[in-house]
């Protein structure tokens, strides 16, 4: 699940794009509008930071790809909020994050992140968990 702080960093939007892509709960905190969060606009502002390879062979080059391309016909949206006020409010907002998830995503183990070959295997089974397994 994730909490982003607006959307209109270019490293922002690229995680927005990502969670919402693989199934993550996502809420956008701040003064963004619907058009701001779509997904379209959030691809437009995330391929300015991380560009698809035209060949890709990790499982991670292969998500992104996809996910650009879901991006003009997505399945999930992310929700604009405004940033909590009290502290009843923020413990609403974390309330309807829990309820939103399906299923819980694999722990990562902190030595599959240095690894090429278990990171790829990670991402691959984050991909296939929520249905957007790769050929």
């Amino acid at each position: 699940m994730a909490v982003a702080l607006g959307a209109s960093s270019r490293g922002t939007a690229s995680e927005a794009l990502f969670c919402l892509y693989l199934g993550r709960p996502l809420i956008i905190l701040g003064d963004a509008s619907t058009d701001d969060v779509a997904a379209l606009r959030l691809r437009e502002s995330a391929q300015t930071r991380i560009c698809a390879l035209d060949e890709p062979v990790l499982a991670v080059d292969r998500g992104i790809a996809d996910a650009y391309a879901w991006a003009a016909a997505p399945d999930a949206s992310a929700r604009a909020w405004k940033r909590p006020q009290s502290p009843a409010s923020a413990e609403e907002l974390v309330a309807t994050l829990l309820m939103s998830r399906k299923q819980p995503s694999p722990r990562l183990d902190i030595d599959t992140t240095v690894d090429e070959s278990l990171w790829d295997a990670y991402v691959e089974k984050c991909l296939a968990l929520e249905c957007r397994a790769l050929p």
